[in-house]
């Protein structure tokens, strides 16, 4: 078996050579910091690939984890994680939940689902890895009941007087703002609760790729090679300087998983009728890989307008509540 998983392992190497070139998108120089970000959400639009065509490799090829030692198990998770990140793919496995022979499992399952076929970007697509079933504790190392869920994640207090005092001084518009780019891979939104002032950010994660870091003594050295490059970095450090300047701030992330499947979960219930179309709504949400699954149902019919609407309607009053959680800190 051995000889078999060192070939495997040869496949999965040669396989980073078959990324797609980058695709020719003409940007003005000023704009030339969003090519990643614009790429992406070109990506998403299109029709979705699955692993074994983009990486040109069938998932019949990977042994099931009963026939492989754990050396092997720990090899080809290696070969697997090493590909994803050369086309730019993340696994996001929750601390602790599966072992690793239940991940290297998962992620060859995985290898029948459709995914952004990304061309040229920076960016990290990041595939979730998770039971959405059951709510995994990282801290205690176990699944916990909705009761301890709730108990460790209590609801707004909708009593709370200065709600109403900072949602009065952020716009419509702003909230809107903050929602529609929360529903994207890549921001995270910043609020002065003092004075309603919103900076809206590019993810941490987004920006160690340009080299640039809150902390000054962590940012590598970048020779910038285009003067757009130096423009982002002067900027992004502005914007920093700005909030660091603020008495307080809220951080606004992107909603959790929980909160992502509750909107898909709702917009079935409450726009889809009753029919087969629902039918296969439900069934793609009660399978393994629910987002994908909803994702390549809702835009190849005729809801896929009205899903747009159904989630920046629903980001919009997660963003309102997010501010409404708001303590001082």
């Amino acid at each position: 078996m051995q000889k078999y998983v060192d070939q495997l392992l040869e496949m999965l190497q040669e396989a980073q050579s078959n990324r797609p070139a980058p695709r020719y998108i003409e940007l003005p120089e000023e704009m030339e910091c969003l090519r990643d970000v614009i790429d992406m959400e070109m990506s998403m639009e299109e029709e979705g690939q699955t692993m074994e065509s983009i990486f040109g490799l069938e998932q019949i090829y990977f042994p099931p984890e009963n026939r492989l030692s754990d050396e092997q198990i720990g090899q080809l998770k290696q070969g697997i994680l090493d590909l994803w990140r050369a086309f730019n793919y993340e696994a996001d496995f929750r601390r602790g939940e599966f072992t690793e022979r239940e991940q290297y499992t998962k992620l060859v399952e995985n290898w029948k689902e459709s995914h952004p076929l990304l061309k040229g970007t920076r960016g990290t697509w990041h595939i979730e890895i998770f039971d959405y079933e059951q709510d995994w504790d990282e801290d205690e190392g176990r699944y916990i009941t909705d009761e301890e869920y709730f108990e460790k994640n209590p609801p707004p207090n909708m009593d709370d007087v200065m709600f109403e005092d900072i949602l009065s001084k952020i716009t419509d518009e702003k909230i809107s703002e903050m929602a529609e780019v929360l529903g994207m891979q890549y921001h995270v939104c910043y609020v002065n609760p003092d004075t309603g002032e919103v900076e809206i950010m590019f993810t941490n994660d987004y920006l160690a790729d340009y080299g640039i870091s809150w902390d000054d003594e962590e940012e590598d050295e970048e020779d910038f090679t285009h003067g757009w490059q130096q423009e982002f970095h002067d900027d992004i450090k502005a914007q920093m300087a700005r909030i660091d300047s603020w008495r307080h701030f809220i951080r606004i992330e992107k909603p959790e998983s929980r909160k992502s499947f509750a909107i898909m979960e709702n917009f079935v219930d409450e726009v889809i009728p009753e029919g087969k179309l629902k039918k296969q709504f439900n069934d793609a949400l009660s399978r393994k890989h629910p987002f994908g699954n909803f994702n390549h149902i809702v835009h190849n019919c005729k809801y896929r307008e009205e899903w747009f609407k159904f989630k920046q309607n629903a980001l919009e009053e997660y963003v309102r509540e997010c501010i409404e959680r708001y303590k001082p800190f």
